[in-house]
């Protein structure tokens, strides 16, 4: 099984050899919207993770949910008066200590903001969780129902022509001789093409109706349609780092032909300096701010005097939860290991990981599956960390955590750490126990690298400078 580096590699080079981001259907680039998935399904096959198996009431959920969104008025968004700024956060909340859910990368910034706001909330599979912190809270939902009925009525229809079609196939062709696999991209391709007829439009209405100067999000590559109608009515868009970046990201790492050439925000902001140099992003490196991270810098606070506890955290990933729940079960069955285990679930295997991992269900294994679990609570108490190359790997380096990283596909994310000894990358439970119980001492990681310090104000000084030169020059 190749690595990581070599697939990603592998697959920079196809898009620059079949100059992927120069090929248009309709006037629209293709590539870019589909490339993400593209790869992560590639990445998928080769892992042999999966990704979860659909519910059989799928259907009825989305019926009610298609309903609800459009009587849902309140949270409707274009009922929302003019802002100067629009936050498009992400899909995860956390239930903290007040009893209210946070976006943790939105609502931090939010009470030293003086500039007017509004929210527009994603749907985390197909809910919302309550009550909030965020004020001024609106759902993304009826535009998401708009643009299926849009779709069921054949109004996003696209003139694909038999050159275009051939094009393609010799795409999906090429793809799957490279990697060795049997993937549908035709489909995907075409998917994703009537996802933005359907939303862009939409986009288009909401921009036009709030009017925003600023428009600031997260996971760019999942808002292609936002992030679009900002470009052509020249709303400057920001972008807040949500989790790990890497050189085989296919959300922020692109080929040189890419550069400048794709719909990506004017600015990124990110954790570190550590972030900004650890990818090929797509736009100018002055336009890369390291502001820190507002909302663990909190928690690091909270939780610096807690009682650390002999216990073990692994840290799930819902595409690769087959090789880390095994190992956390071999783990677990080793004699005379002094250590709780506990494995805490991605929220997207929440629902049916017993079905997917029944090995770990009957384990003496403490398995935290409610998405009200504060992580950062289990990181300030535990002792070591074991996972792949989830962001929370790098906020329980800040707490200070021994950190084991298993060998499996996707590690490669770590490879600055790897080398540098500050973690340890583990092929087999029996050497993952051998340098547990050596008495080595290790260094502390330079949190500071990895997470710049003063993130509240760091960002809300980047946001109202940004925000101070458009109303100069307006």
């Amino acid at each position: 099984m190749s690595n990581l580096k070599e697939q990603y590699l592998k697959f920079l080079q196809l898009e620059e050899e079949l100059g992927l981001f120069y090929r248009k259907i309709g006037g629209i680039r293709y590539w870019e919207l589909s490339r993400v998935e593209v790869f992560l399904t590639l990445y998928e096959r080769k892992v042999g993770g999966g990704p979860s198996k659909p519910s059989k009431f799928k259907g009825l959920t989305k019926l009610l949910f298609y309903i609800k969104s459009l009587f849902n008025l309140l949270k409707n968004p274009f009922f929302c008066s003019q802002k100067e700024i629009l936050f498009s956060g992400g899909q995860r909340r956390v239930l903290t200590e007040d009893g209210k859910w946070w976006d943790i990368h939105i609502d931090p910034l939010l009470d030293k903001l003086n500039l007017s706001y509004m929210s527009l909330e994603y749907p985390i599979n197909l809910e919302h969780y309550g009550p909030t912190k965020t004020s001024f809270l609106y759902y993304f939902d009826v535009l998401i129902t708009i643009g299926f009925l849009r779709r069921k009525l054949g109004l996003t229809k696209i003139h694909i022509t038999a050159d275009d079609l051939e094009i393609l196939r010799q795409i999906q062709a090429e793809v799957n001789r490279r990697f060795e696999v049997n993937l549908d991209i035709l489909d995907i391709i075409i998917n994703r093409l009537h996802e933005r007829q359907a939303l862009f439009p939409l986009c288009l209405k909401l921009l036009k109706r709030v009017k925003p100067k600023l428009v600031v999000m997260v996971t760019n590559y999942a808002r292609k349609s936002l992030v679009e109608a900002c470009k052509l009515l020249k709303i400057p868009t920001i972008e807040i780092q949500h989790g790990v970046i890497s050189p085989y990201h296919p959300g922020y790492s692109f080929p040189k032909c890419a550069y400048n050439n794709v719909d990506f925000p004017n600015y990124l902001l990110v954790f570190g300096d550590y972030w900004k140099d650890v990818a090929a992003y797509p736009i100018n490196k002055e336009n890369i701010i390291s502001v820190g991270y507002p909302y663990l810098e909190k928690k690091i606070q909270q939780y610096s005097r807690s009682k650390r506890k002999k216990q073990i955290v692994f840290i799930s990933q819902s595409r690769i939860g087959v090789p880390i729940s095994k190992f956390a079960v071999n783990l677990c069955n080793v004699p005379d290991l002094d250590y709780k285990i506990i494995y805490k679930l991605h929220p997207r295997e929440v629902s049916d990981w017993r079905t997917r991992y029944p090995w770990l269900a009957s384990a003496n294994i403490e398995v935290i599956d409610t998405l009200g679990t504060d992580l950062y609570k289990l990181l300030g108490e535990s002792m070591i960390q074991v996972g792949v190359s989830s962001t929370a790997i790098y906020e329980g380096l800040a707490y200070g955590l021994r950190t084991f990283l298993l060998d499996v596909l996707g590690v490669e994310y770590f490879d600055t750490l790897i080398q540098t000894k500050l973690v340890h990358k583990v092929s087999s439970v029996d050497e993952m126990v051998r340098l547990l119980r050596s008495n080595e001492k290790e260094e502390s990681v330079d949190s500071s690298i990895l997470f710049s310090p003063d993130g509240v104000e760091q960002t809300i000084n980047f946001l109202n400078s940004i925000y101070n030169k458009i109303t100069e020059h307006s």
